[in-house]
């Protein structure tokens, strides 16, 4: 038996594959060899008929001593890997915590720099020189990148640690794209960059979460206008595909070479290039648009040759409403017109 003792005769499995009739299996039988070791055996015995008669038993016994050995090693290492899992989790969990309090401790004076230089360079409470006034844009501007900054980089750790949740709601396209451009327009004018849109009429609606899917354009757009020199060209266009909506920036900026797409969308990694050292930042932006785009259940890719300029292309789910369908007073249907 398993625990080393023998079987009493009655119990033998080659004596119950003859008394019941039946194939009898024990995978977890122990075996002793003539120097007194034991070993881990696999156990068969099935009755011998003739006929309807049963004449007989047959046993055979295999040796899985090394299988046994390979399933232990696999229980435990099987049991590693669940208390890594755990001790992961927790760590995402803390990691998220810290996270969240910190960007409630840095988003609270954040505002107040915020809205302080805002007002100086407004001209609030009264109009500062032309020098002073550009320093306070200046603070004003870093410190709203600061704040877009902390946002991407808690939207993408709670992404990453799936506590990002969608609010999906129905989205009509034409009139939403259209409102999220206009900033973007502004960014570009800023660096007398041509920005075109092309919104194909009849777009419909899109379930989407309206705040992710602002994101998702905004990180694409200001992306390529980021790394677009001045004078160049950003080109937005939406249309539908079958039952995809494809998202596509298209820019005339600095390009991107194949051996550094394969990084693209890690977080905090960005590609080595004059412009990027000079314009900065933390690579966050298309690791989020991955992140809230997969979250869609969509996909992101680009097409890139260095010099030339690159194109980012987000596809999202947009199943096609079902035919509109009349019935007339036979009960006959008819496609709707």
């Amino acid at each position: 038996q398993p625990d080393g003792s023998p079987y009493p005769a009655e119990e033998c499995h080659i004596y119950r594959a003859y008394r019941e009739r039946k194939d009898t299996h024990i995978d977890d039988e122990v075996m002793f060899r003539l120097d007194g070791s034991r070993f881990d055996a696999e156990y068969r015995s099935s009755p011998i008929f003739r006929g309807e008669e049963v004449t007989g038993a047959v046993v055979t016994f295999t040796d899985i001593t090394g299988r046994k050995a390979t399933e232990r090693k696999l229980k435990d290492y099987v049991a590693q890997i669940e208390e890594q899992n755990l001790r992961l989790t927790e760590a995402a969990r803390m990691k998220t915590a810290f996270l969240n309090t910190m960007s409630h401790e840095l988003k609270t004076p954040l505002n107040a720099i915020i809205g302080f230089s805002e007002l100086l360079a407004e001209g609030i409470p009264q109009p500062l020189p032309p020098g002073q006034r550009q320093q306070a844009q200046d603070i004003l501007d870093a410190g709203r990148q600061l704040l877009a900054l902390l946002s991407d980089i808690l939207a993408y750790s709670r992404a990453e640690a799936g506590e990002l949740k969608l609010e999906l709601v129905p989205l009509d396209l034409q009139a939403f794209l259209p409102q999220r451009l206009q900033a973007l327009r502004a960014l570009a004018a800023a660096k007398k960059q041509a920005f075109t849109v092309n919104i194909d009429a009849g777009l419909g609606t899109l379930q989407a979460d309206r705040d992710k899917l602002a994101q998702i354009v905004h990180n694409l757009a200001s992306n390529a206008i980021k790394f677009t020199p001045e004078g160049g060209a950003i080109d937005f266009r939406v249309r539908r595909d079958g039952d995809w909506l494809e998202l596509a920036v298209a820019d005339s900026g600095i390009g991107i070479a194949a051996a550094d797409l394969p990084h693209l969308f890690q977080p905090f990694v960005q590609i080595d290039s004059g412009l990027t050292r000079r314009e900065g930042g933390t690579g966050m932006g298309l690791a989020l648009v991955r992140r809230l785009t997969e979250l869609h259940g969509g996909t992101i890719s680009v097409d890139s040759e260095p010099g030339r300029g690159s194109t980012f292309t987000v596809r999202l789910p947009q199943p096609a409403p079902p035919a509109t369908r009349q019935t007339d007073n036979h009960g006959a249907d008819h496609p709707g017109r």
